[in-house]
C-alpha cells in the first residue's frame, strides 16, 4: 500500500471512529459520544458490566459495547428501546438499500379511490406495468413549473414539489378590534392602530350562520407590509421597539400580540411550493389554480388502508374527565383547513389526535409507505426500515417552518400558523442518509482491530447473567421495565458501573417523554410485531415525571426517582462507579435529586452551588462540565464511588470563616477598589468558586453562601453593599479598603445610599452608615460632604438627599468584569480534532484535565495545555499556577471576541508560560499545529509578548 493511500485509509478510519450514529435521530436529553467514551476509558478500565436505568436513546450502552463491557440496557419508553436497539444492531447496508428499493417499487395492491367510488389511481398503468407506492405518491406532489419568461410564455413542465408553505388567516370583529386599538392609543401606543389600518383588510365573514364585519389578515399578509407599517412612524416603532432596528420582527411583535389578545384563527391554506424545475432551477412560486385542483382531488381520496392511519388520541385515558396531553395547544391545531385530517365530530368534540398534525396528503404518503414496510418477511430487516422511517418523521409532521428552526425545536404539539408540508418521500431519503452513516460507523467499529465492539443481544436476565463470564455471548440485555423492578428482574449484584440520567426536569418543567414519543410510538405500533416486541401507551403511569395530566407532583417526581435509585443500589456491587449526569437550571430540582440519590443509595453527589456556580467538579472520586453543541447548558458529569473508606480520604477541605474572609477578600481587593469600595453579590460569585477549589470549603451543604455574603455586608441600596468591618476585622478591613481614598470611598457610598432610599434618617446615618463605611476622614470633610449631598429637615430628624443632577444610581453601582461576546456553542468535533490530532501524529500523549484546561498535549519534551474560549481559566491559571507550573506549560488558548490588549493581559498574567492565542475562527491552526512532531514550531508566530 502507497503512503497516499494509506493516509486516505487513516483519514477515513478516524472519520469513522468519531462519528456518532445515533446524532441524526430525534431523542431528547441524548448525550455525546466521545463524552461516554472518554469518561469509561478514564473509570471503567477493568469494569465487565455497565447499567443504564434511564438509557433513552442508549448512547452509554453502546459506549460500553465499545469498550468491551457487558452492558444491561434500561427504558420504559418503547420509541426509545426501538431507536437504541436498532440504531447500535450491524446490519449490511446493502440488503437495507434493496429492501428499501423494494419497498418503493412495490405494486400497488389495488386502486385508490375517490369518495364516489371512482379511480384516483389506478394499481395499473394505461401501459400495463404496475402502479409503484413510489409513483402513488408522487401523484400527491405533481404540480407545473409556473415560471414565465421574458417572453410571457409559461414553463409548464411537470415537477415535483419538495415543500409546499402554508398560511393562516386571523380575524377579528372590527368593533373588538377598534375598542383594543384605541384604549392602546389613549396610553401613548398608536402602533395597533396603524397595523389594523395598513395591514388588515375589512370583510364581512360567515362565521355559525351569521354575516359579521372583520378585520382580517395573513403571515403573508405581515411580510409583504411591515415596511409601509413601519414608515408611518418610523420614530415610534423604534422607540418601543427593545433591538432598537428597522427589520419585520418590529411588526411581527405587534401581530402576535394581537392574535394572542383579540385576533382568532379563521383558516389555513397552502401559499406557495418549492420546486426544482429541470429548465429553471429552484423556486419558490405561489400556489396556482391547478395545485387548487389537486388540493381538492385529494380531499376526496379514500384512505386505500384505514387500519395503517395512526388513531392515537393524545390525552389521558380518565372515566370521569379525560385529560389531553400537557404539550398540546389546542388553540392552534382547532382550525379550519385545508387537506383536514379531521371529521367534523373530532373537530367539535376538541379531542387531539395524532393524525391531526398530518395533512391528508402527506398522511396518505405515510401510510403507504408502512404498508409496503410491512410486507417484508424479514423482521430484522423491517426494523431497519422503520427506522428510516422515523428518523424523519417529525419533519412530514405540522412541526416544521420556514428558516432553520432545528428539528422539531419547539417540543409541543403545535401547528405552525406557517408550516412547512414537507415531501414524504424526500424526507425518507434524508432517512436513509441519516441510516447509512450510522450503519457505517458501526460497520467500521464491528471491524475494526482498535475496537472491541460485537453485539450478541438477548432480552432474558437469566441468559444474560448465564453469559456473564463469557464476554462476547449475550453482551447486550435490552429490558423495557419500570426501573423500581430492576432488583427482582436482575435478582443480584453484578452491575460495576451504573451511568443515570434521570429523567429531566428543569426549572419549570419536566421533558414529557410519553407525550413526545407518541409521535413515533403512534406509527410503530401499527405493526403487530414492532407492538408485541416494544409495547404500547400504557407506561405513561409509570413514568417518573411531574404532570398535572398524569396526577404527578414534584413529591410523585421525588419517591418515583428514589425508588428507582434504590433498585438500581440493589444489584450494583460495593466499589462500584456512578457515573451521574444532571442538567437543571433549578437549585430546589437538583437538591431533591441530590436527596433521593442519598436516601436510597448513601451517594453523596456536590450541590447545585458546587456543580453550577463553582464550574467544578471533584465530590465523590471526580466530575467535569461539559458545554455540548446544541445543549441547553452545562450538563454536570458526576463521578462518585459507594466506598466508605473513598468518601472519608476524599473529605472535602475545610477553612474556618477568618480564613476564608482571608482568601475571598483578596481576591475580591481589586474589583472593591475599582469601584470605590461598593460591592455587590454578582462580584463575590465571580470569585468565591476559585477560593473553595483551591483551598476548601467554609461550611457543609446545608449552608449558602450568599447568606454568608449578606451576613458580613451591609446593604446600602438595592443590590449595593459593603462589607462590614466589625465582621470581619479591622486589620483585614484596613489591608483591604486602604487601597480605596477614603474621601472617594465615603462620597460614592452616600449618595449610592441618597439615590436610592431618597432620605435616611440621623440615627442610622450616623450609628450605622457612616461608622462601618471608614474612619481615616476627619469629621470637618464628613460634615461638608454630608451638607453637599443632602439637606437636614430638624422635624422629622432626617437626611434629604439632594445630590448632583449629573449622578445617576447605575453610575455608583459596581462595574462588572468586562464580559467577552460569548462564542457560538463550542462544537465537540472542535475539542475532539486536537485530541485525535495529538494522539494520531508525532506519538503526542494526550491527558484529561480539569478547571482551566480542556486538556493538556505533550508532545517533543514540551506540555501544551489547551483551553477553549474559557478566559476565566486563562486567568484562573495565572492567578494560581506556581511558577514551575508556568516555566512547564505552554498556555494555547483558543479564543474569541478578545482584542489585543485583552490578550496581551492575559499573556502578562501567565507568564513565564508563553500564551499561544488563536482565534476561535481558525481553531483548524491547532488541529494542524499538532500533526507536527514539535508543535511550537507552527505555534511561534502566534505567541502574544506580554
Amino acid at each position: 500500500m502507497g503512503h497516499e493511500e494509506e493516509h486516505l485509509e487513516r483519514r477515513s478510519r478516524v472519520k469513522s471512529a468519531t462519528v456518532n450514529p445515533f446524532e441524526a435521530f430525534k431523542f431528547w436529553a441524548s448525550k455525546p459520544l466521545d463524552i461516554a467514551l472518554s469518561y469509561l476509558d478514564k473509570y471503567a478500565k477493568g469494569k465487565a458490566v455497565l447499567l443504564d436505568p434511564f438509557a433513552g436513546s442508549g448512547v452509554f450502552v453502546y459506549a460500553a459495547l465499545l469498550k468491551g463491557m457487558k452492558a444491561i440496557y434500561n427504558d420504559l419508553c418503547p420509541y426509545a428501546l426501538f431507536l437504541a436497539r436498532n440504531v447500535m444492531r450491524p446490519t449490511d447496508l446493502r440488503l437495507i438499500q434493496e429492501a428499501l428499493c423494494q419497498v418503493l417499487q412495490r405494486p400497488l395492491s389495488n386502486d385508490i379511490f375517490y369518495d364516489d367510488g371512482t379511480v384516483a389511481i389506478p394499481h395499473q398503468k394505461p401501459s400495463g406495468e404496475a402502479m409503484t407506492i413510489e409513483e402513488a405518491i408522487q401523484w400527491l406532489y405533481q404540480t407545473k413549473c409556473d415560471h414565465i419568461d421574458q417572453t410571457g410564455k409559461i414553463c409548464g413542465g411537470d415537477v415535483i414539489a419538495e415543500y409546499f408553505v402554508w398560511d393562516t388567516d386571523y380575524y377579528a370583529m372590527r368593533t373588538k378590534a377598534d375598542d383594543y386599538a384605541d384604549e392602546k392609543s389613549r396610553n401613548g401606543d398608536r402602533r395597533y392602530r396603524i397595523f389594523l389600518d395598513v395591514v388588515c383588510a375589512k370583510s364581512d365573514l360567515e362565521l355559525q350562520g351569521k354575516t359579521v364585519e372583520a378585520y382580517t389578515f395573513s403571515r403573508k399578509n405581515v411580510n409583504e407590509k411591515w415596511q409601509q407599517v413601519f414608515d408611518e412612524d418610523p420614530k415610534l416603532w423604534l422607540q418601543k421597539y427593545k433591538r432598537g432596528k428597522r427589520e419585520p420582527a418590529v411588526v411581527n411583535q405587534i401581530a402576535g400580540a394581537l392574535i394572542r389578545q383579540v385576533f382568532e384563527r379563521h383558516r389555513r391554506l397552502p401559499q406557495a411550493k418549492k420546486i426544482k424545475c429541470p429548465a429553471h432551477g429552484e423556486l419558490l412560486q405561489p400556489i396556482s389554480d391547478q395545485d387548487l385542483l389537486r388540493v381538492n382531488a385529494i380531499e376526496r381520496l379514500q384512505y386505500p388502508w384505514p387500519d395503517l392511519i395512526p388513531q392515537a388520541a393524545l390525552m389521558y385515558p380518565d372515566l370521569k374527565c379525560p385529560k389531553t396531553f400537557l404539550e398540546i395547544r389546542p388553540e392552534q391545531i382547532f382550525v379550519r383547513e385545508r387537506l383536514s385530517t379531521m371529521n367534523k365530530a373530532e373537530f367539535d368534540d376538541r379531542i387531539p389526535m395524532l393524525k391531526h398534525f398530518f395533512t391528508k396528503r402527506n398522511l396518505l404518503a405515510l401510510s403507504a409507505l408502512v404498508w409496503s414496510i410491512k410486507q417484508v418477511q424479514n423482521i430484522e430487516l423491517r426494523e431497519q426500515l422503520y427506522l428510516i422511517f422515523v428518523s424523519n418523521l417529525h419533519m412530514t409532521a405540522k412541526f416544521d417552518r420556514m428558516g432553520n428552526f432545528g428539528r422539531w425545536g419547539t417540543n409541543r404539539y403545535i401547528t405552525h400558523d406557517d408550516f412547512k408540508e414537507n415531501n414524504v418521500l424526500d424526507q425518507l431519503l434524508k432517512g436513509w442518509l441519516d441510516v447509512r452513516v450510522a450503519k457505517g460507523a458501526i460497520g467500521w467499529q464491528l471491524n475494526s482491530t482498535l475496537e472491541q465492539y460485537t453485539f450478541d443481544e438477548t432480552w432474558d436476565a437469566r441468559e444474560f447473567l448465564m453469559s456473564l463470564n463469557q464476554p462476547r455471548i449475550n453482551n447486550v440485555l435490552f429490558l423495557r421495565r419500570d426501573a423500581r423492578d430492576l432488583g427482582s428482574v436482575i435478582g443480584r449484584k453484578v452491575v460495576d458501573v451504573v451511568f443515570t440520567d434521570p429523567p429531566y426536569r428543569g426549572e419549570v418543567e419536566c421533558i414529557q417523554y410519553f407525550e413526545l414519543s407518541t409521535v413515533y410510538t403512534g406509527w410503530l405500533s401499527l405493526d403487530e410485531a414492532l407492538l408485541a416486541r416494544y409495547g404500547d401507551f400504557q407506561w405513561w403511569q409509570n413514568e417518573i415525571t411531574e404532570n398535572e395530566k398524569q396526577d404527578k407532583d414534584m413529591s410523585s417526581y421525588y419517591k418515583l426517582l428514589g425508588e428507582s435509585f434504590l433498585s438500581t443500589d440493589a444489584i450494583t456491587k460495593q466499589g462500584a462507579i456512578w457515573l451521574l449526569t444532571y442538567h437543571s437550571p433549578s437549585k430546589e430540582v437538583w437538591e431533591g435529586v441530590r436527596h433521593v440519590l442519598f436516601e436510597s443509595t448513601g451517594l453523596r453527589p456536590p450541590t447545585y452551588e458546587q456543580v453550577v456556580t463553582h464550574k467544578i467538579r471533584a465530590k465523590g472520586i471526580g466530575s467535569f462540565n461539559v458545554t455540548r453543541f446544541g445543549s441547553v447548558g452545562e450538563d454536570a458529569y458526576i463521578v462518585l464511588r459507594k466506598e466508605e473508606a473513598l468518601q472519608k480520604t476524599l473529605a472535602p477541605k475545610r477553612v474556618n470563616e477568618q480564613e476564608f474572609l482571608t482568601f475571598i477578600l483578596r481576591k475580591m481587593r481589586k474589583d472593591i477598589v475599582r469601584n470605590g469600595g461598593i460591592t455587590d453579590w454578582a462580584t463575590f460569585q465571580e470569585h468565591y468558586p476559585a477560593v473553595v477549589l483551591r483551598h476548601g470549603d467554609l461550611f457543609d451543604d446545608s449552608k449558602s453562601y450568599k447568606d454568608f455574603f449578606e451576613s458580613v455586608t451591609i446593604q446600602l441600596a438595592g443590590e449595593a453593599r459593603i462589607f462590614d468591618r466589625d465582621k470581619i476585622g479591622e486589620d483585614l478591613y484596613r489591608a483591604i479598603y486602604g487601597g480605596v481614598t477614603a474621601k472617594r470611598y465615603l462620597r460614592r457610598a452616600l449618595e449610592v445610599c441618597g439615590q436610592a432610599r431618597k432620605e435616611i434618617s440621623r440615627s442610622e446615618m450616623e450609628y450605622k452608615i457612616l461608622p462601618k463605611i471608614d474612619g481615616r476622614i476627619s469629621n470637618k470633610t464628613r460634615t461638608i460632604m454630608l451638607k453637599q449631598l443632602f439637606d437636614y429637615d430638624p422635624i422629622g430628624n432626617k437626611y434629604l438627599y439632594k445630590g448632583r443632577k449629573v449622578r445617576t444610581l447605575e453610575k455608583w453601582m459596581p462595574k462588572p468584569r468586562r464580559r467577552v461576546v460569548s462564542a457560538p456553542p463550542m462544537p465537540q468535533e472542535l475539542a475532539l480534532k486536537i485530541v485525535e490530532a495529538a494522539r494520531k501524529y508525532g506519538g503526542h500523549i494526550v491527558k484529561e484535565v480539569h478547571e482551566d484546561f480542556h486538556i493538556i498535549v505533550e508532545a517533543a519534551g514540551r506540555k501544551y495545555g489547551v483551553n477553549i474560549n474559557d478566559e476565566g481559566g486563562i486567568r484562573r491559571f495565572g492567578a494560581g499556577g506556581s511558577e514551575q507550573e508556568k516555566r512547564d506549560r505552554i498556555t494555547v488558548f483558543v479564543y474569541h471576541g478578545l482584542r489585543h490588549d485583552q490578550l496581551t493581559g492575559l499573556a502578562s498574567l501567565v507568564k513565564p508560560s508563553p500564551l499561544v492565542a488563536v482565534p476561535y475562527g481558525d481553531y483548524q491552526k491547532v488541529v494542524g499545529a499538532f500533526r507536527k512532531y514539535d508543535p511550537m514550531e507552527a505555534f511561534e508566530h502566534m505567541v502574544v509578548k506580554a
